[in-house]
């Protein structure tokens, strides 16, 4: 073969290499994108699916289905929900807990040494594997045979962590960009229902009580010597404290009945004091008039 033939060969060789070689580059292209697109579809399943079985549930009911529908989902051997419990020792206790998609016991543990300490100071944390020997104190990994761990804090809108949404399986973890973005999707949901919990039980039933017949004190006040037109209740609940304040736009509240002679006013200092609050009139001539009581929430009261 000549010199010439040879180099035509070497040339052609070549070209064709090339051109496999950008066959195989678009492949896998293609393949990628193709890998992209599954995986966006079924990230968007895993968020429909979540979304739409949640909707309608809500309190205890929305941690229980939570965590039951998260467990077969992901798919996850365990699925958990649960508050921080501040003290002297610092404690996570569970709302609902889920094993294989069941609903089991609830329990409560101490966080130092436990990777739900360390994510309450993460955005994200993400354990793939070796759980148990990364926090060989955390008993509880050891006692569900746990292998891997992930979780999102669950933060107020002033940034303080009030609980974790975790999911810990039996083997390995893979896509932790999937389960970041489905408990952090999660999360804000998980927050509400956190809230609307804890404004349900701020106020004892003994409370409420007493503050029905303070309320209705009040805006008969308002009418009666104050001659308003409108009256605003509010009831804030505080980290310690339950705050409900009446205020009205009268312009007639006079200093002899702000300071207490009157008999109305009298038994509302009567009824914030038998449950352990406190009653506050704040009146000027020919300013709107506001009635303050504020008051332990139900733990502290029970503690009295």
């Amino acid at each position: 073969m000549s010199s010439t033939g040879h180099l035509s060969e070497v040339e052609s060789l070549r070209s064709q290499m090339a051109d496999l070689t950008r066959a195989i580059a678009g492949r896998d292209q293609s393949m990628h994108l193709e890998e992209t697109m599954r995986d966006l579809r079924e990230q968007s399943h895993l968020l429909r699916t979540t979304i739409v079985g949640t909707a309608a549930e809500t309190g205890d009911e929305f941690f229980a289905f939570l965590v039951t529908h998260l467990t077969p989902t992901l798919p996850m051997q365990y699925a958990v929900i649960g508050e921080v419990l501040e003290g002297r020792l610092r404690k996570f206790r569970t709302f609902a807990v889920s094993a294989g998609g069941t609903l089991v016991d609830n329990f409560e543990y101490e966080l130092a040494h436990t990777p739900c300490a360390s994510a309450l100071t993460q955005t994200f944390a993400y354990f793939d594997r070796d759980v148990r020997a990364t926090f060989p104190q955390f008993q509880y990994s050891g006692d569900l045979g746990a292998e891997s761990y992930c979780a999102v804090p669950l933060r107020t809108k002033d940034g303080a962590a009030i609980g974790l949404l975790v999911v810990m399986d039996t083997k390995p973890l893979q896509h932790g960009e999937y389960l970041h973005f489905l408990l952090g999707v999660s999360a804000p949901r998980v927050v509400v229902e956190f809230e609307r919990r804890r404004n349900a039980q701020a106020v004892s039933s003994e409370q409420s009580s007493h503050l029905l017949r303070n309320i209705q004190e009040a805006v008969s006040n308002c009418i009666r010597h104050d001659h308003a037109q409108e009256a605003r209740v509010s009831l804030k609940v505080l980290k310690q404290s339950v705050r409900l304040s009446i205020r009205d736009n009268g312009r007639e509240f006079t200093p002899d009945v702000s300071k207490g002679t009157g008999q109305g006013l009298a038994d509302m200092a009567a009824r914030a004091q038998k449950i352990g609050g406190r009653f506050t009139v704040l009146s000027k001539m020919n300013e709107e008039t506001r009635i303050v009581f504020d008051l332990p929430n139900e733990a502290s009261y029970a503690r009295r």
